[in-house]
Formats: C-alpha cells, sequence, structure tokens
C-alpha cells in the first residue's frame, strides 16, 4: 500500500512521451489550447459529480433542487458557478485550440485522424455545454433550449423527427429533462474521455504536436526527457487554473433565475450566448439553411481539410495570385450581398462589415501587409474571418437586440 503513490505518479508520466521538444512547451507555440481544455474538463467533471449528490433531474425537483443547493449546501453557489464558468471557459480554450492547430497545420494527411478526432471534440464540446443548459430548469434555461428546439425542427421532411430525438417528446418535459441530464452527465463525457484517450495516443504516435515553422526554428530540434517535470508543470497550471475559477466564481456566481414556465414566454427569446449568432441569421433567412446547412458547411470544410491539396494547405495570403485575391475578394462580397435583405440593410449591419472588412484584409495582404499578414496561412486565414464574422453576430445579438428582436439603437 505504501507505494501506490509512486506507481501513480509513474501512469500519468507515462501519458507522456520519453522526450519533447522544448518549443512545444512555450506558450506563443500552442497557446497551450489541448491542455486548458483538458484542465477544464478535469474540473467540470469534479464539480459535476459533486453537483448530481444535491441535482434532481425532474420537473418537479430540478429547480428546487438548485435553489437547495445555492441556499442551504455550504458553497453550493460557489461550485455551480465555478461549473458554469469552466463550461464557458471550455469553449472558448476549444476554439483557440483549434485555430491554434490550423495556423501549425496540423491537418496533414498523415495527422488526418487526429485531426477529425480534434474537430469531433470541439463539436463534442458545444454538445455538452448545450445539453448542460436546460438542467438548471429556470426560464432562461427553459426558452433557450425552446429556440434550438425549434431550430432543429426547421428540417423539410424530417424536422418533427429530428426535434423528437432531440428532446424526446413533441414538447419540453420531464423527457426532455431527464435526456439532456443523460446525455450531460453519462453518455457525452465517456464518448468525451475516450477520444481525449485516443487524442493523446494519437499524438505520441504521430510524433509530438505539430509546431509551426518559426517554432520549430526557434526550438532548433531541442528535446527535454524530464517527465516529471512536465508533469508537475502540468499540474501546477491545473492548480492556477482551478484558483482563477474559484475567484472567478465568488466574484461573478450565476443567478438562478424564475422556475420555468411554459406559458410565459420572455420577449426576445435568445438561444445560449454560442448559438445566438445562429439566431440572428434566422431573422433574415430560411431556418433550415441557417440550422443545417452553414454548420454542416462549416464543419465539412473542417474535416476536408486533410483531403484537400497539399498547395491549398501550405497556400499563404501573400502567395495567392491577383486573380485568386480578386476571386476571394468577390466571393466575401457576394457572401456579404446574400446575408441581408436591402430592405433590411441597417439591420443586417453586422455582416456586411464582417465580410468587408475581410475581404479589406485580404486585400491589403498583398499589399502593405504583405511582409506580416501575407505569411498567415490561407486555412487559419479562412478560420478566423468565419469565427470573427460569427462573434459579429453573436454581439449584435447578445446587446443590441431587444423586444421583438428589433435593434435597440434604430427607432
Amino acid at each position: 500500500m505504501r507505494d501506490w503513490l509512486p506507481q501513480a505518479w509513474a501512469f500519468f508520466e507515462h501519458l507522456h512521451a520519453p522526450r519533447v521538444r522544448t518549443a512545444s512547451l512555450r506558450f506563443s507555440a500552442t497557446l497551450f489550447g489541448g491542455l486548458l481544455s483538458t484542465i477544464l474538463f478535469a474540473i467540470l467533471v469534479v464539480t459535476g459529480l459533486l453537483l448530481m449528490y444535491v441535482y434532481v433531474p425532474s420537473e418537479e425537483g430540478a429547480w428546487r433542487s438548485m435553489r437547495v443547493l445555492e441556499e442551504r449546501v455550504c458553497f453550493g453557489g460557489s461550485l455551480r458557478a465555478l461549473h458554469n464558468w469552466a463550461a464557458q471557459a471550455m469553449l472558448i480554450t476549444a476554439t483557440l485550440h483549434l485555430a491554434s492547430l490550423t495556423a501549425r497545420q496540423a491537418f496533414t494527411r498523415k495527422k488526418a485522424l487526429n485531426w477529425w478526432i480534434g474537430v469531433a471534440l470541439f463539436l463534442l464540446t458545444v454538445a455538452l455545454s448545450y445539453t448542460g443548459y436546460l438542467l438548471p430548469w429556470d426560464q432562461l434555461a427553459y426558452w433557450a433550449v425552446t429556440v434550438g428546439a425549434h431550430m432543429a425542427g426547421s428540417a423539410p421532411g424530417v424536422g418533427a423527427a429530428a426535434r423528437h430525438a432531440l428532446l424526446g417528446a413533441d414538447e419540453i418535459g420531464a423527457p426532455t429533462l431527464l435526456r439532456f441530464y443523460t446525455h450531460h452527465c453519462v453518455t457525452l463525457p465517456l464518448v468525451f474521455g475516450l477520444l481525449i484517450g485516443v487524442h493523446l495516443y494519437r499524438i505520441r504516435r504521430d510524433g509530438g504536436l505539430s509546431l509551426s515553422p518559426a517554432a520549430e526554428a526557434r526550438g532548433a530540434g531541442l528535446t527535454t526527457g524530464a517527465r516529471g517535470a512536465i508533469l508537475r508543470w502540468e499540474l501546477w497550471i491545473a492548480a492556477l487554473v482551478t484558483l482563477l475559477g474559484v475567484l472567478l466564481a465568488a466574484w461573478r456566481p450565476i443567478p438562478l433565475g424564475p422556475e420555468a414556465d411554459p406559458s410565459l414566454t420572455p420577449n426576445p427569446m435568445k438561444a445560449p450566448w454560442y448559438l445566438v449568432g445562429l439566431q440572428e441569421l434566422l431573422h433574415f433567412h430560411p431556418a433550415f439553411a441557417v440550422t443545417y446547412l452553414v454548420p454542416l458547411a462549416w464543419f465539412g470544410a473542417l474535416l476536408a481539410l486533410p483531403l484537400m491539396p497539399g498547395r491549398f494547405q501550405q497556400a499563404r495570403l501573400a502567395d495567392l495570385s491577383r486573380g485568386a485575391t480578386l476571386a476571394l475578394y468577390v466571393g466575401f462580397g457576394a457572401l456579404a450581398l446574400c446575408s441581408t435583405a436591402l430592405v433590411a440593410w441597417h439591420t443586417d449591419l453586422t455582416i456586411i462589415l464582417a465580410a468587408g472588412g475581410g475581404a479589406l484584409v485580404l486585400s491589403f495582404a498583398r499589399g502593405p501587409l504583405r511582409a506580416t499578414l501575407g505569411r498567415s496561412g490561407l486555412p487559419l486565414f479562412l478560420l478566423l474571418w468565419s469565427l470573427a464574422a460569427y462573434l459579429g453576430l453573436v454581439a449584435v445579438a447578445i446587446w443590441l437586440r431587444g423586444p421583438g428582436w428589433s435593434l435597440l439603437w434604430i427607432p
């Protein structure tokens, strides 16, 4: 029994390669997106298990158990806030990790399998957050999930089946709550944990973390074999992230709203913040296109990156011909025009600015910014442009949309 601690330490050391490149330990090389996401997932698992001791997954008990957690359980409100903030932070770190991997061109054919696993983990992160959103069973959670249910039911022919598969019933109720609880607490975490294990194994199998040529040059091929030192460094980062999460939870607790009331519809009714950008698009475009075609096109493009020609994967903005640059500029302009109705151009200004700004920056990449921005890879630029455009939609939907989904600054 006295040897269990050294054995446990040896097990965690085994998760690391015998030697790693020194450059991969720098923040500028990887942004620590994968490490931070894994730490946040561990925090979510621990806090989620503790919350399960109090939570009652039923229409009558869900909101009341959350009320008991906040009012009667010692540090119960802080525990719930830590879980909530960690979930939101994990969405951000997973997005940064995806952008970092794109910048490091970790989507080559040799590493295609791990790239696809990473995209699946990103999708599971969104699913975990969405299924957990309903569990407090307050007004905000109930109607936010209602928006998602309406979006899922917009598919022609199969919309009703998709909505029923999501909710477990025709309307949000006890079956929906139990289904979301099972997915959030059992199914999705198990799949996520399994894929993380495979993801880490493939990193070792593929020769370590992918690094940009600049990071490789700075590292000059130096490696270190101190697995114990690396593990201690990761544990210190985990302790720091946990401490920051605890302080944030104490400083900004998550208020529990009124109990869900299907007869009282809020105005405006908004989806969770990470999906509210799609809701903004719903104001102008067919629900099926926004709910299914846009996300499928985005994730499809990510999955197709390893299958793209090598010239596209390694292309830089400065390497594009004038014709290719003009084609992308026209494409961005066409996307801006297609994303708005002429009669309501002022209410969809954010899309025009995002698309026009992206095209303008792209044109500058062949001119004044050729030596800096022009060095960026084309896949990275396209990804960042799409994320920037979506963040613009999210910002407008959260802060500028009022009752009736009208813009607050327009009389």
